[in-house]
């Protein structure tokens, strides 16, 4: 059996550490910030009926620094870290996806494949990662930074739907439709678990969730590094150069 690290998004009342309080908000005023805990604790009943370890980066209405909520998965150097959130843009824009941070391993990548498969199928929603290489959307997340999780570690970070939309905010409401959600992301996790791949890299990363690197947010957006990719990029190629035959 597994250790599992179940990070419901945001919380509190102030930002700590790059993490903001709440971002996605019904049109009714339900918060993204009550919904993510509310899943995060049926998934973690469920998976403990699995016979795993979970452990949840806040069990309370308290925010926790992105930095933090990695460690929390590090610390024990847990196979699985998966950040829990919802989204919301214009009120009429629906679907559900997927992250990993831009440079991510193999490992965070199969988990991203398996928690969006069930997570779809579940919500009924459009895909959002269908086009994406490899069904993997990439963003860089904070909170997905390789460099703060443990080398080991499948990580990605799951917006549900967005809430945003009436109707998903009333389906929200209920307990039936919570259930459902959160089986999908505990089969999700058993999925991956149960398949698995063995390989990671490290990179960097740079927004909170995917509210805010699709523009919901009113405030400015750290800009991508990539620089670490296109040497890595470059200094492939340049090996390959090297080792053609000559003619």
């Amino acid at each position: 059996m597994a250790k599992i690290v179940l990070d419901p998004g945001h919380g509190g009342t102030a930002k700590l550490g790059g993490s903001s309080p709440n971002n996605a908000v019904g049109q009714g005023g339900m918060l993204e910030k009550t919904v993510t805990l509310d899943i995060g604790l049926r998934a973690e009943k469920l998976l403990t009926a699995k016979g795993h370890t979970v452990k949840l980066t806040r069990k309370a209405d308290n925010n926790v620094g992105l930095a933090d909520r990695a460690a929390v998965a590090k610390a024990i150097a847990a196979p699985v870290f998966v950040s829990i959130h919802l989204n919301g843009f214009n009120k009429t824009t629906q679907g559900t996806e997927t992250l990993c941070d831009t440079l991510h391993s193999s490992l965070s990548a199969d988990l991203c494949r398996a928690v969006q498969k069930r997570m779809v199928a579940a919500t009924g929603h459009t895909d959002r990662n269908k086009g994406h290489p490899g069904g993997v959307k990439r963003q860089p997340l904070g909170v997905l930074k390789p460099s703060s999780h443990h080398p080991k570690t499948a990580c990605c970070l799951v917006e549900i739907s967005f809430m945003d939309v009436a109707a998903e905010e009333a389906k929200l409401k209920t307990n039936a439709y919570r259930d459902k959600i959160a089986k999908a992301l505990a089969d999700g996790i058993s999925d991956y678990l149960a398949a698995g791949s063995i390989e990671a890299v490290a990179a960097k990363g740079s927004f909170e969730d995917g509210f805010q690197a699709g523009g919901g947010k009113a405030t400015a957006l750290p800009k991508a590094a990539s620089v670490a990719a296109k040497k890595a990029s470059t200094a492939t190629k340049g090996a390959k150069k090297a080792a053609a035959p000559r003619r």
